[in-house]
């Protein structure tokens, strides 16, 4: 990622895909609220992350709403050690326990936090040689 300007990161290169910078912020998105359902204080604060949500407009340019490179970098360097270190903490009765407003336990729902993550940290990758094409 390094080189990528704010400006190319809302590039997708015409092939009606998301934008590096739409996916750098919706994984710092996503791991906001698993830090939040974790009883963890977020990066940012509630609705911050808006612009991100699944479903969301595309991000195509910057704006006031729109993280840049070195701010989204920043914020998934931030979150990954709170992550480990609150995940790696949890006790087994915690993992087992029922997740308020969903039929799951926290084991199934932190296991696809993790399928999210690593799709959409997968795309960084491919999105970001796009970008440097």
């Amino acid at each position: 990622m390094a080189g990528i300007s704010d400006e190319a990161s809302v590039g997708t290169g015409g092939h009606g895909i998301n934008s590096l910078n739409w996916v750098l912020g919706h994984i710092a998105q996503s791991r906001d609220r698993l830090l939040v359902r974790l009883g963890v204080a977020p990066e940012l604060g509630d609705g911050a992350f808006a612009r991100y949500d699944m479903g969301s407009e595309a991000v195509t340019e910057i704006g006031p709403d729109v993280l840049g490179v070195d701010e989204a970098l920043g914020l998934l360097r931030r979150q990954l050690p709170r992550l480990q270190a609150t995940l790696t903490a949890l006790t087994s009765d915690e993992l087992s326990a029922a997740v308020e407003g969903s039929e799951h336990d926290l084991r199934y729902l932190i296991l696809r936090f993790l399928m999210h993550d690593s799709f959409h940290t997968g795309q960084t990758d491919v999105l970001g040689r796009i970008v440097e094409a």
